[in-house]
């Protein structure tokens, strides 16, 4: 716990018994605080009664008037130091405390869905350098590293789509899970893009988090499926799911050690991002994928709910001085003139 550093001439302050000063703080051990608001009143209508007893007896020794004339009444000031230091030293007991500091943090995250083509074309085309599939693993997995504070879940599709992951904080789950994707997980070939992105949007349209986005990759046209991709963008639309799209390689796909061009065709693909007021990318290589994700990173920042560590300041000690204070005046007054007086 950390204690306050006030310059001591503050100590001297009534500023700590204020009511604004007292209920702002934190107390640890409350109870003591209830047991000298209870104990100190009772105490002290016990002393009051008492009193009143007192002068009732005396009245055939003394004048009633005499007992309460004002200078007598003056021997109730030590009691009243007395029941001061008194209940001090219950609110140092009570340990009053602040919580302080301003360091900052950022805890709310957005819903993300990787939605990934792991169609035999994905791993047969090499203008991407291992292949198109291993290339978007790689990178993929280095985007989820950076989004700590985002639930990330995935799906790949070929023929079928599959979940790997639901929405998950686990980023080491996540990471090895988009490791060990490949062809093998699809036991349909094609490319069913439509299927892929409705098995995405299905995973996140029960999300409450305000901002939900898809990233799908894929590098044909779809073929298969039972959902078309302008119809799962629709349905994506309708939950409020932004869908960038990223178009991955250009040129020829490696078939059986030989070359075979082919014109690549991502029209659906832009329709999808155009639907759901996404983005389409196109990569053509490994390094403008990365600068794709890179990209996206930036335009879906996390939102941000500023909250703060605070530290408990302890305040014990200013009021254990002012019951050392009151209880020496009490003790100097007891042994005064006041007790003389009284005496008189």
């Amino acid at each position: 716990m950390a204690l306050i550093r006030e310059d001591f001439k503050e100590y001297f302050s009534f500023h700590w018994f204020g009511w604004d000063t007292l209920s702002g703080y934190d107390f640890q051990f409350p109870w003591y605080l209830y047991i000298g608001l209870i104990g100190i009143p009772s105490l002290i209508i016990f002393g009051i009664a008492r009193t009143f007893v007192r002068a009732n007896r005396s009245v055939d020794e003394m004048p009633k008037e005499v007992f309460f004339h004002w200078i007598s009444t003056l021997v109730g000031i030590p009691w009243f130091l007395f029941f001061a230091s008194l209940l001090c030293i219950c609110i140092a007991l009570a340990r009053p405390q602040r919580l302080i500091g301003v360091q900052k943090t950022y805890t709310e995250g957005i819903d993300i869905m990787l939605v990934m083509d792991i169609s035999g074309s994905m791993v047969q085309g090499m203008d991407i350098s291992p292949n198109r599939l291993e290339k978007t693993k790689q990178i993929a997995s280095d985007f989820v590293q950076k989004r700590q504070n985002d639930n990330i879940g995935l799906v790949v599709f070929a023929g079928e789509a599959i979940v790997k992951a639901p929405l998950t904080l686990d980023k080491t789950v996540l990471k090895q899970l988009i490791d060990d994707t490949n062809p093998e997980d699809a036991m349909i070939q094609g490319t069913s893009i439509g299927d892929g992105c409705a098995m995405g949007v299905n995973l996140l349209k029960d999300s409450k988090t305000p901002s939900k986005i898809m990233i799908l990759l894929s590098d044909g046209v779809s073929e298969g499926g039972t959902i078309s991709p302008e119809n799962a963008a629709e349905i994506a639309k309708t939950f409020d799911v932004k869908i960038y799209t990223i178009g991955v390689g250009e040129g020829s796909t490696s078939l059986l050690g030989g070359f075979l061009e082919i014109t690549t065709d991502f029209t659906q693909l832009e329709n999808i991002a155009k639907i759901t007021k996404g983005k389409f990318f196109h990569a053509k290589s490994g390094k403008m994928l990365q600068n794709i994700f890179d990209t996206i990173d930036k335009l879906e920042k996390t939102k941000l709910e500023e909250s703060r560590y605070r530290f408990p300041a302890d305040y014990f000690q200013i009021y254990l001085f002012w019951a050392i204070i009151f209880l020496l005046f009490f003790v100097l007054l007891r042994s005064t003139f006041m007790v003389g007086m009284q005496r008189d």
